[in-house]
């Protein structure tokens, strides 16, 4: 086949609808959601736009049992995703879902320790073709703040 090459496109539309949620139903819980519909189209071209799922959608909870101390959780559900690759030409990456906690520590007004673990679930997917998630992920740190 011919050559991979870039191409600028002059005129592209997006049209679509965002939601978002939000709630508090008692004192120290927040419970988030949010939607996200998109339709790209390329003038002149019946390629699709990448990197541009349809649809992306999830929800988040917030729990603050003490003062200084906060725990998380966040659901993110993507769907599927047109990508491109010179090695591999036009491909579709497959939907996924991923589940992500957190937990925060306020030691004073300048310290906090956080740890995370990002994909507890372990999903298997790729943000862009040949790049696949690392799995469980967990993380931890201080943050300084003077």
């Amino acid at each position: 086949g011919p050559l991979p090459r870039l191409v600028n496109r002059s005129a592209v539309t997006a049209q679509g609808l965002e939601m978002s949620l939000s709630a508090h139903p008692w004192p120290h819980l927040s419970v988030t959601t949010h939607l996200t519909y998109l339709q790209t189209n390329i003038q002149g071209t019946t390629e699709p736009l990448r990197k541009r799922p349809k649809w992306r959608g999830g929800f988040a909870v917030q729990w603050v049992p003490r003062p200084d101390l906060t725990l998380s959780g966040h659901a993110v559900v993507v769907g599927v995703v047109p990508d491109s690759s010179i090695p591999t030409g036009a491909r579709t990456l497959d939907a996924y879902a991923r589940v992500d906690l957190a937990t925060t520590w306020t030691m004073n007004q300048h310290w906090k320790f956080f740890l995370a673990l990002d994909n507890v679930l372990n999903t298997a997917y790729e943000e862009a073709i040949g790049f696949s998630a690392p799995g469980i992920h967990p993380r931890a740190g201080l943050r300084a703040s003077f």
